[in-house]
């Protein structure tokens, strides 16, 4: 199902790499070529307290260009429903094994990656009249967990 793509900013760093783009090329062309240059529309990198996150994956470019950096974080969680759609709008949250919230969130889309300290954490996500939890260990590379829901009417 390919999702219409919802305004998003785009990450200062992009903007940046498009202009370096076209300055190291040495062009003048206008700014359709610096656009042009420029990678596909990004997210933006969030934070909570020492947590770092990124949510969307609205579209097929969306998606394409979260992929690209997924290897900055290590826990990539999915939201989908059983005939294969994808969801947003559920409420995920992360506790650690002591049991106190490190991440509270509504994604901008079908996934979150977030970057954890190494451990065991539980993720809740609740959403369209149900909860989900799993318990999911997190190491240095991508960890990686769907919540499933009912196909939506």
């Amino acid at each position: 199902m390919n999702m219409p793509v919802r305004g998003r900013g785009i990450a200062l760093g992009i903007i940046a790499l498009g202009f370096a783009t076209t300055a190291a090329a040495g062009s003048a062309v206008g700014s359709t070529m610096v656009l042009a240059a420029a990678p596909t529309e990004m997210p933006v990198i969030q934070q909570s307290g020492t947590i770092r996150y990124l949510s969307g994956g609205v579209g097929d470019e969306e998606r394409t260009a979260m992929n690209q950096v997924e290897n900055q974080f290590n826990l990539g969680i999915t939201l989908a429903t059983a005939n294969g759609s994808f969801l947003s709008d559920a409420q995920i949250r992360i506790s650690d094994s002591k049991g106190s919230t490190v991440l509270e969130t509504v994604p901008n889309g079908p996934m979150l990656f977030v970057q954890l300290p190494p451990g065991e954490y539980k993720v809740d996500a609740q959403g369209f009249g149900q909860h989900y939890s799993k318990t999911v260990h997190v190491g240095e590379r991508m960890s990686k967990i769907t919540f499933t829901w009912p196909a939506q009417g």
